[in-house]
Parts: C-alpha cells; structure tokens; sequence
C-alpha cells in the first residue's frame, strides 16, 4: 500500500515538474519572441530615422 502511494506521488509529482518545465519554456520563447520583434521594431525605426536625417544633410555621414 505505501508503494503505491508513493508510485502515484512520484507520478504526480513528474508530471506536475514536466508541466512546469514546458510552461516556462512556453514563456521564454514567447518571451524572446516578443524581443526579436522589439528589435526588429528598433531596428527599422533607426533605419528610417538615418535616412531622414541623410537626406536633410549630407554631414550625417561622417558621424554614421
């Protein structure tokens, strides 16, 4: 009787560890996703920010 107690605890116990790992792991790649796209977002505003400021002077360069 105790074995089988302690079979389903350590059952329940597994799984509860394994829903816990795919949970977090879930959440950081949702979490890197959100970064990637954040840096992307950066990314092109920069981009759009340097052509704006190449086209109103050409001394932009120099400092790029």
């Amino acid at each position: 009787m105790a074995v089988d107690i302690f079979i389903m605890w350590t059952c329940v116990l597994e799984r509860s560890i394994f829903n816990m790992s795919v949970i977090i792991g879930f959440s950081s790649g949702l979490h890197f996703h959100n970064e990637k796209m954040l840096k992307a977002k950066q990314l092109k505003l920069s981009l759009h920010n340097n052509k704006a400021t190449k086209s109103k002077s050409p001394f932009q360069y120099s400092r790029v």
